[in-house]
């Protein structure tokens, strides 16, 4: 039989509450984890926001092979322009008393990840081609100086259009290091229709794994318009991939322009790979 993979198609726009009104801000990622099943996942975004200020909290939980919401997320949202600080505490409690309803609900265990596969963090530019430009100092004799300079700029925000793949296997041993099977996993990015400068994406994954000539699976392929709560993204990036059973999460850094500068949020993509609860029919 050949090899399918049940993908979510349709992407979740990970935004925190009312990001759009407070804006220039990058999210924090937790990934709480699965259900002993993989049935289930659960996930944080949090922070501050920049401008008038305040704090906000999200926790989402996933049906992970049907691509949607299991529960509506709960929600810590407190505006400091707006609200007491007398209301900051009992927010925050009654927020994470929800959160832990909402993960025995599901049975989702905390730390339960799966292995973790491919971790390009915001801060990690290896794979970042360096550009040069200038930079202006003032020496200890209080002389201005304008060198060029190695600077790693498309490593902290990927903006425009571009193509990203990350190449892994889920399953290593000591005995043998199993270097001949491993999945490509692809980004590539293009404009939106409707979105100033705006980009959608789509997400293919080639398996290496079986010594076959598997068809690419499609996970992600953004329609013309993407929309509306993604705040016209000007750039995408591959940031984790996890594994659990026969499960597939894909956490993706979006990028888009905030009133005070750029904003990032997150998406994901999950799926189920039939191939390997199944194997070959």
């Amino acid at each position: 039989m050949m090899k399918l993979i049940r993908v979510l198609s349709t992407m979740f726009v990970l935004t925190a509450f009312a990001s759009f009104a407070f804006a220039g801000d990058y999210a924090d990622f937790k990934f709480i984890g699965f259900s002993a099943d993989g049935k289930y996942m659960a996930f944080e975004e949090s922070g501050e926001y920049d401008g008038s200020g305040g704090e906000y909290s999200t926790t989402y939980y996933v049906d992970v092979a049907a691509n949607k919401y299991a529960l509506s997320p709960s929600v810590y949202d407190w505006d400091m322009s707006s609200m007491p600080e007398s209301r900051k505490r009992p927010m925050l409690a009654a927020y994470n008393a929800k959160v832990s309803t909402g993960l025995n609900k599901l049975r989702i265990v905390r730390g339960n990840t799966g292995r973790q596969v491919v971790a390009h963090l915001l801060n990690d530019w290896s794979f970042v081609e360096p550009v040069q430009t200038k930079s202006y100092f003032t020496d200890a004799d209080g002389k201005e100086t304008d060198p060029f300079m190695t600077n790693y700029e498309g490593g902290m925000i990927s903006r425009g259009a571009r193509t990203e793949k990350v190449i892994f296997n889920p399953q290593l041993w000591s005995y043998t290091q199993n270097t001949m099977d491993f999945y490509e996993l692809t980004l590539t990015s293009s404009e939106a229709i409707g979105c100033s400068e705006g980009l959608r994406f789509e997400m293919a994954l080639k398996d290496k794994t079986h010594h076959r000539d598997l068809p690419i699976q499609m996970l992600q392929k953004d329609a013309a318009t993407i929309p509306e709560s993604r705040h016209c993204p000007f750039g995408y990036k591959i940031e984790q991939v996890y594994f659990y059973k026969n499960r597939l999460a894909v956490f993706v850094d979006v990028f888009s322009q905030g009133f005070e500068g750029p904003d990032l949020r997150y998406m994901a993509v999950t799926g189920e790979l039939e191939y390997e609860a199944n194997g070959p029919g």
